[in-house]
């Protein structure tokens, strides 16, 4: 055989071995187009009042990632189980008739974002729900300014949007990203829940907004404060409420207690 005829060969191979690697690519990427445009169609399904479709688009859906799945076999462990707890809870929603429709749009919205994340990892859907945070902070920050507290219409709100967007996040973001992110909304809910200062929300608030930035804007920024911390303070002052209402309860019943004793001892003389 010819060198030249060698040469043709060899050339041929690799043509041969780069559109095989090419298809393959192709048709990886396809299939997780395909389930991003199975769960666009779902939520219309669903924000359409048609239930029964997206049920069955639904258990499609299913059938197609555990094909993908076991065709690829690249996910870790952790987007394994927010992609089959967000599809879950997604099923849950659609099946049950008790829930209002803005919770089932919700729900599905969650399986949306999070698809979406591997399908169009570059530029996600999830970075269009900036002002929607940036907003509900604003009207805080606005609220305190007028010498007022934040209204808890607003801190709901950004809550049911994290909850929203919290799937996808947590595969998109660094751990050290998404759990910091994760303890600041955890927190606010708990002030909303007690009678911090105006200081204190303030303080909270901007830090929300920078966290929020950050992840927008696709830094990673590490925080001075470690979130562990606001757990830690969550913790203490749970304890330290608890031990000064026992220690206070105790201290109650010894004084009824000396009292009653006295009083018997004072029957007892009569």
């Amino acid at each position: 055989m010819t060198m030249d005829w060698m040469k043709k060969i060899s050339i041929l191979c690799i043509l041969i071995i780069l559109c095989l690697d090419f298809t393959v690519g192709a048709s990886e990427d396809h299939n997780w187009v395909q389930l991003n445009r199975s769960t666009d169609t779902i939520l219309k399904y669903v924000k359409d009042y048609h239930y029964e479709e997206a049920l069955e688009l639904l258990e499609k859906f299913s059938d197609d990632f555990l094909q993908l799945e076991r065709d690829e076999n690249d996910l870790t462990m952790t987007q394994l189980q927010v992609i089959t707890e967000t599809y879950e809870d997604a099923v849950e929603a659609v099946k049950r008739t008790s829930l209002p429709h803005e919770k089932r749009v919700q729900q599905v919205y969650k399986l949306r974002l999070l698809t979406d994340v591997f399908s169009n990892n570059h530029e996600p859907l999830w970075k269009q729900t900036e002002p929607l945070f940036q907003n509900e902070l604003s009207k805080m920050l606005e609220d305190i300014s007028n010498e007022s507290f934040p209204e808890e219409t607003n801190i709901t709100r950004l809550i049911a949007y994290y909850k929203t967007v919290e799937p996808a996040w947590h595969v998109s973001l660094s751990d050290s990203q998404f759990q910091r992110l994760h303890s600041q909304v955890v927190f606010l809910k708990k002030m909303s829940e007690g009678t911090p200062s105006k200081t204190e929300w303030e303080r909270h608030i901007e830090l929300l907004q920078q966290s929020f930035t950050e992840v927008f804007e696709g830094n990673n920024v590490e925080e001075d404060t470690d979130p562990s911390l606001y757990w830690f303070i969550i913790t203490v002052s749970s304890a330290i409420f608890s031990g000064l209402t026992y220690a206070g309860w105790k201290k109650y019943v010894g004084h009824k207690d000396r009292k009653k004793h006295m009083s018997n001892r004072k029957s007892e003389r009569g």
